[in-house]
């Protein structure tokens, strides 16, 4: 989940089928409880398979939730999130606003996500707004999920241990069922041109306390 930032996104043989038709009430946030995971499969843009990795609840607070990231069975990573789902980890003395998704989703809402993120590359940070667009089928190896439609358009991320920086593009398939991203997709565009950079990661099983 690495590349030039940690971010949630798939691609295997999936289902997709969007519409503009909203038939959803106000979706809330999730309420995590301890011991829950979700277990990722992704690919690049080129169709090459990316390590697995699944994301356990170790704690949760009135605050949000401490998540833990493991590759193989092996933890590589503890982040805090908020109940926005969003990171609030401090990245070298940096914090973000937390606010992945601003629950209640209702029919185009809009909001801006700030967060900042470490990798094998550096640390740098990520600047979007995101709009609630529609909904989707998607049928994953974790099941069937009526999912609401997130997408960001031309978001701003940059290195700030690197002279890059550049554009992105995401869009998110949050289901209230799985209490997650069930798809994600980001593409990373570079100023100054280069070949842009896609993720994209599906969930492949889950557990729910």
């Amino acid at each position: 989940m690495e590349s030039l930032r940690n971010v949630f996104v798939s691609a295997s043989v999936v289902f997709l089928s969007i519409s503009s038709a909203f038939a959803f009430e106000p979706v809330q946030g999730p309420d995590h409880n301890v011991g829950n995971s979700w277990t990722y499969k992704g690919r690049d843009g080129y169709g090459k398979d990316l390590p697995s990795f699944t994301v356990t609840c170790v704690a949760k607070s009135e605050s949000g939730y401490t998540m833990e990231r493991s590759v193989n069975g092996l933890a590589v990573e503890r982040y805090d999130v908020s109940k926005h789902m969003g990171r609030v980890s401090s990245v070298q003395g940096n914090v973000g606003n937390g606010e992945r998704f601003d629950f209640p989703l209702t029919k185009g809402k809009k909001w801006s996500y700030v967060s900042f993120w470490e990798g094998t590359n550096g640390f740098g940070k990520d600047d979007i707004t995101y709009e609630v667009t529609g909904e989707a089928d998607i049928t994953t190896a974790a099941g069937t999920f009526k999912a609401i439609v997130i997408k960001g358009d031309t978001g701003r991320w940059s290195n700030l241990s690197s002279p890059y920086s550049g554009n992105f593009d995401v869009v998110e398939y949050y289901s209230p069922v799985a209490n997650t991203v069930v798809r994600s997709e980001r593409t990373n565009y570079f100023t100054g041109g280069g070949a842009a950079q896609k993720r994209i990661y599906i969930l492949e099983s889950y557990e729910l306390k």
